[in-house]
């Protein structure tokens, strides 16, 4: 690899040398890296190191971070960081800040100012005081509480002293009532016992005489149950049966019992043989499939066997027939088949192996010649891309070098004669740069441009003085003006008024009178006025009342033709419905016509009546005949079955029957009575028919009638309010006309009353303007008077006087102005000549260097063109190796992929035949395995077995059913003796119960008389609870009085002990150390508000005093810098004005102060906004005058002021202007030791004027750099 393809590393750093804000010096060094690979170049700063020397004497060195050692240099130049940015460093976009909208300068100028710092303090005062006095009311909030709390607590103390004196006389009182009630309930207690005892007899005898009453009811119930079967035996002898009968019973109970049980055990065995029956039943069904599913799988096996020997080319094995059976030798012949088909698996399972051990080993020989051949020709692909890069970076260096080389050889070769020359041609221009400034003395020149300066600007002053006062004096002139203008104004009114009179005289007469009006009498207009306003009103009036008529008959003809209208409207809808109804109504009036002839409509309920009554009559008469002829059949065939009368059960005679016969014959022949039953049946329907046709269509003859007279009132309704229609719009006209007429005589009122209106105006305005020129005039002559008694002259000495200054000043400026060419010619003369200066000894230094330059590059040039060669030989074997190596691996790769391809196909026909032989293999042999394991088990024997236990178990079954059926006779029998048993021992039983009711009956009532005794005995109960009563309600009165006490004692010791606990809670706890310490905090936080008043107002009379300085020393500087640099007449200065912007949050305590900055120009004694109103020469000029004046206000500790392109949109004599101020700052600061001013520009013809100047001043740059760029 070429050497020249490596990155390189340069390194350089920058030194500053400063005194810091301790005046103590320091070095502050940078240190830059700059690394250049092939394809970019990287810039990275490094570390920086601050040198210094401590107060030992001694030298420092510190490494700081680039941030760090940005934010820290600021500090020890001793001035702020907006200061470096906004005044010392700004960018020349960033460089007309000053004339930035409001927000920007109020900013920039806040943090130049570092009001914001002030402001924070001021700020953080105020919220501390603020948070003080908020305190202090919570103290003294707090105060009030503590010492209302004090109070409380002296008074709960005062209590409880009241409640232990109440406690002690309780306590006292207590005891005595304790005392009486103890010997109380001792008396009670005797009284008590002697109650409960005979308490306790008395219910005792209770009991006893209702156990005697209950065992009487038991004894007449046992009775009545046992009846006839009450034995005469006594009590022990039926004693003795129960007992010989309970013996007889368990002895039947336990025969029944061996029964029962052997009952179960034979019901349980013949279940058992049952559920043994249904299990070797399904047992035969499922050995019988067995048997059937084995010699069917036999059989498929040994095809299967077959098959696969026929497949596989194998010949099957066929035994000879022996003693055993057929199905053992067809399993060993396919046993023998198996064997044969597994040899034959594993034969062609060992020559799979080895065909692929075979193919491996083939394939890996031709990937390893391969791979040889792969890495051969990419290390070749390497090598030529590594060359390729070689060449092309020595190609781009050899051509940098002839670029080089054919810009070198465009100069001549510089010789040591042409260096002779030109070293001699640099003396001489430097003698000739000695004389010149020798002979033109710069300084005298620029002391009487100076001079000239300052006496203009004295002419300039005392010519603003003449012009203000001329200002003064042509304020009298504009008045007089003013004044003839007025006049001739009341002139022309006044003509306008005559004028307008003589056309409407005719007009106004009735109203005033024409001689007084001429006359400008007002109080006669006003009259005309008023009258014309009183006849404007009465037809105001009249007009008002007939608008009213008017409104009123319109609307009322408005609502009559609505209604009129609607009426025809509801007339047209009632009568389509009419017109829907009369089809539904046309059957009623066929019916109605049909009954009376008519179309009467106007009883229609009575007619339907009429309709039901005879729908009912109908239907009664034919229910009727049908009736009769039922009746008649019946009596016929009674009488004809009993050959009696129906009615009076009378025997007839055959000749009687035979009448009574044919009479009912007669009388119930079917023709005859058919007829008379179908004519009343039909007259039945059709009055049915016409009765619920007109109930059904009702409701639509209602409705129909309804419209029917709706319509007719309508129509007479609808032609009234035609008729009133028409007589309402009569009425209209006729109050229309009288409305215009009345309309036309206040319109010629109010035009009168208009035009008098504006004579009125005029005869005003005639008025005022009179009474004006007097005053004005008045006013104007006592001013001349004024004037004319000062020490004033008049206009025109004025003027003269103004004019000769304008003159000296022209003459001055001309004088000015041939100095100042006289200057700029010198300055342009020394700065040629330094120029040529510079520029022979630049060729000079050229020259060497560019013949240095030369010879460099034609040795590297020699050394690039032997590297390229071999190179280019080297790539040139390389490129004709590289064919080859590509061929040789395309034929490897298609040699290593046809014999892949050949054995792919042979291994994977291998592979399917063996697959398809394992399968088949696995097949046969599960197949001979299933066979084999059904073998096992001997099917037939086991069928044989199963029809044994079978015919078994059925004869088991037939004897177990016999021995069933003589057990359950037996456990019937038993049954019915136990039964009877049971009621014989019942009916004993029942016997011993009654002699024992009466054995107790006998005891209770002995019992009962030894307990009346006792009773007797003892003394009446009625005095003992009478004494008891009123011992107790002594007792009770005296425990009253204890509870009470009790209570109140309680009461008292709930209070003492809130009282208490109220003094020891933290609420009164050290209430009166906490009220001290409360009232200190509170006196303290006040002394604390006072104070920070106090500083607060220093504070802010400081800052305020300290801007206001500032703002007047900024401004000083700026009108001196302005008048130096700006040349034109239409601006004589530009300041910098702040405006106070405070928000007071009460009377006597400011919140945070805040200024408000605006750079305004001054002509004269007016000042407008500079921003938006100057051209862009004056906005750079006054920006660069601003910034000047803040250096030279704020940068005392750090002198350094950059200025980056300065000269940007100013003309020449500006650029002249602003040169003059650069070189009066560097005269004036000259004498300060760390000053220095750098300058940025394109502009040549600035740099030369700077340099004039500086050399007519004395004090020429230090240095000057001309700084260009060179490609890489």
């Amino acid at each position: 690899m070429c050497p020249d393809t490596i990155s390189s590393l340069h390194f350089n750093s920058i030194r500053l040398r400063f005194r810091n804000c301790a005046n103590k010096p320091m070095v502050v060094q940078r240190t830059f890296q700059l690394q250049q690979t092939r394809s970019s170049i990287r810039f990275k700063a490094l570390d920086g190191v601050i040198r210094a020397i401590n107060e030992h004497g001694e030298k420092v060195s510190m490494s700081q971070k680039c941030g760090q050692l940005d934010r820290h240099l600021p500090e020890m130049f001793g001035v702020s960081k907006v200061i470096l940015e906004s005044v010392i460093f700004c960018h020349q976009e960033e460089s007309s800040w000053p004339l930035q909208e409001g927000a920007v300068l109020k900013k920039r100028f806040d943090d130049i100012f570092e009001a914001s710092q002030y402001t924070k303090a001021l700020e953080a005062i105020r919220k501390l005081r603020k948070s003080r006095v908020q305190n202090s009311k919570e103290f003294q909030t707090d105060l009030k509480v503590l010492h209302y709390k004090v109070k409380a607590a002296a008074s709960i103390q005062d209590q409880l002293s009241q409640v232990e004196d109440k406690l002690k006389e309780i306590e006292q009182e207590q005891t005595q009532l304790i005392q009486n009630s103890g010997a109380l309930e001792a008396a009670i207690q005797v009284l008590q016992q002697n109650v409960k005892q005979q308490e306790a007899l008395r219910t005792e005898q209770q009991d006893l005489s209702s156990n005697i009453e209950k065992n009487r009811t038991d004894i007449q119930r046992a009775s009545s149950k046992l009846g006839d079967e009450l034995m005469k035996e006594t009590e022990k002898e039926l004693i003795d049966l129960v007992e010989n009968h309970e013996m007889k019973i368990e002895e039947q109970q336990r025969s029944y019992t061996a029964i029962k049980k052997d009952l179960a055990i034979h019901l349980e065995k013949k279940e058992t043989l049952e559920r043994d029956f249904t299990k070797l039943t399904q047992l035969r069904g499922n050995i019988e499939a067995k048997v059937e599913e084995q010699a069917r799988q036999l059989k498929s096996t040994s095809t299967f066997a077959k098959e696969l020997c026929a497949k596989y080319s194998l010949k099957y094995p066929s035994r000879m027939k022996t003693s055993t059976s057929l199905d053992s030798q067809i399993l060993l012949d396919v046993s023998d088949t198996s064997k044969a088909v597994q040899a034959l698996y594993t034969t062609k399972r060992e020559q799979l192996v080895g065909i692929e051990n075979k193919h491996r080993n083939a394939e890996d020989q031709i990937t390893n010649s391969l791979s040889m051949i792969q890495s051969k020709l990419l290390h070749t692909h390497e090598q030529l891309e590594e060359m390729e890069n070689q060449k092309v970076a020595i190609d781009d260096e050899r051509r940098k070098l002839e670029e080089k080389l054919l810009q070198s050889s465009g100069s001549r070769s510089s010789t040591a004669r042409d260096l002779h020359v030109l070293e001699h041609h640099l003396k001489v221009s430097q003698e000739r740069l000695e004389s010149f400034k020798k002979a033109n003395d710069l300084r005298s020149v620029k002391n009487d441009i100076q001079s000239s300066n300052n006496r203009i600007n004295t002419l300039y002053f005392e010519v603003d003085q003449l012009d203000e006062q001329i200002k003064i004096l042509r304020l009298h002139e504009r008045d007089h003006i003013a004044l003839e203008a007025k006049e001739l104004e009341h002139e022309g009114k006044r003509k306008e008024l005559e004028e307008k009179l003589t056309d409407r005289t005719t007009a106004i007469r009735p109203f005033v009178s024409i001689d007084r009006v001429q006359a400008f009498d007002l109080d006669s207009i006003r009259i005309g006025i008023e009258k014309c306003d009183q006849q404007i009103i009465q037809r105001q009036e009249i007009l008002e009342q007939i608008k009213m008529r008017l409104g009123d008959m319109e609307r009322t003809l408005q609502e009559s033709e609505a209604s009129y209208k609607h009426l025809q409207q509801l007339l047209a809808s009632q009568q389509a419905e009419k017109r829907a109804l009369e089809q539904a109504v046309s059957p009623i009036t066929e019916i109605l016509n049909d009954l009376n002839g008519t179309a009467d409509m106007e009883n229609i309920d009575d007619i339907l009546a009429g309709l039901e009554k005879t729908y009912f009559d109908a239907k009664e008469k034919s229910i009727r005949i049908k009736s009769t002829v039922s009746f008649l059949k019946t009596f016929r065939a009674k009488g004809e079955k009993d050959h009696a009368c129906p009615l009076c059960q009378r025997s007839m005679s055959a000749q009687e029957e035979a009448r009574f016969l044919q009479f009912l014959s007669e009388q119930t022949h079917e023709d005859k009575v058919t007829g008379k039953i179908l004519r009343a049946e039909a007259k039945e329907k059709e009055a049915y028919d016409r009765w619920k046709s007109i109930e059904a269509n009702i409701t639509s003859w209602n409705e129909w009638k309804r419209l029917n007279d709706s319509i007719s009132a309508k129509t007479r309704e609808s032609n009234e309010l035609h008729d009133s229609t028409q007589s309402l719009s009569a009425e209209l006209d006729i109050l229309r006309s009288e409305l215009d007429a009345v309309l036309r005589e206040r319109e010629q009122l109010e035009m009168h009353r208009r035009f008098l209106g504006q004579i009125q105006e005029l005869v005003e305005d005639l008025c005022h303007l009179s009474e004006r020129n007097t005053s004005d005039r008045k006013r104007l002559t006592k001013a001349e008077r004024q004037v004319v008694g000062a020490e004033v002259g008049s206009l025109a000495q004025v003027h003269t006087i103004r004019d000769a200054k304008q003159a000296e000043i022209q003459e001055i400026n001309r004088h000015l102005q041939s100095k100042q060419n006289h200057l700029q010619n010198v300055q342009e003369m020394l700065e040629q000549l330094q120029n040529d200066f510079h520029a022979q000894r630049q060729s000079k230094l050229s020259m060497e260097q560019h013949r240095v330059d030369h010879e460099a590059a034609q040795a590297k040039q020699r050394a690039l063109s032997d590297r390229e060669k071999a190179l280019c030989d080297s790539i040139a074997h390389l490129k004709s190796q590289e064919p080859k190596l590509a061929r040789n691996v395309r034929d490897k790769e298609k040699e290593r992929h046809a014999y892949r391809e050949q054995a792919n196909d042979q291994l994977r026909a291998l592979r399917e035949e063996l697959a398809a032989l394992q399968e088949d293999v696995h097949l046969l042999d599960a197949k001979a395995d299933a066979i084999s394991t059904q073998r096992k088990v001997d099917v037939q024997g086991e069928l044989k077995e199963v029809i044994d236990k079978l015919t078994t178990i059925q004869t088991e079954q037939s004897s177990e059913i016999r021995v069933l059926d003589n057990l359950q006779a037996q456990m019937n029998e038993m049954s019915e003796k136990l039964s009877r048993q049971e009621n014989w021992k019942r009916q004993i039983q029942d016997n011993l119960e009654y002699h024992r009711l009466r054995r107790e009956l006998d005891a209770l009532n002995t019992t009962q008389s030894r307990l009346q005794e006792k009773i007797d005995a003892l003394p009446l109960l009625q005095a003992i609870q009478r004494e008891l009563s009123t011992r107790e309600s002594s007792l009770s009165t005296c425990k009253s009085q204890i509870a009470t006490l009790d209570g109140r004692k309680q009461q008292l010791d709930e209070q003492l002990h809130d009282f208490r606990v109220e003094l020891c809670s933290s609420e009164f706890l050290g209430i009166e150390e906490r009220h001290r310490q409360k009232l200190i905090q509170y006196e303290t936080t006040m002394l604390a508000v006072k104070d920070l008043e106090t500083y607060y107002k220093a504070l802010d009379h400081s800052l305020l005093q300290y801007h206001s300085k500032k703002i007047e020393e900024i401004n000083s500087i700026i009108r001196t810098l302005w008048r130096i640099t700006y040349k034109g007449q239409d601006i004589d200065t530009i300041e910098l004005v702040s405006g106070e912007d405070t928000t007071e949050t009460s009377v006597t305590f400011k919140a945070a102060r805040s200024y408000n900055y605006r750079v305004v120009m001054v002509k004269g004694n007016v000042s407008i906004d500079m921003r938006g109103r100057c051209s862009a020469g004056q906005k750079v000029l006054a920006a660069l005058v601003i910034r000047l004046a803040l250096a030279e206000t704020f940068c005392l500790n750090c002198g350094i002021l950059a200025l980056d392109e300065p000269t940007t949109n100013l003309d020449t004599e500006n650029k002249y202007g602003l040169a003059q101020a650069i070189t009066d700052i560097i005269h004036a600061r000259s004498s300060q030791h760390n000053f220095q001013l750098i300058c940025i520009t394109h502009d040549e013809e600035f740099v030369q004027m700077l340099s004039r100047t500086q050399m007519l001043d004395g004090s020429s740059p230090e240095f000057y750099f001309r700084i260009s760029r060179e490609d890489m």
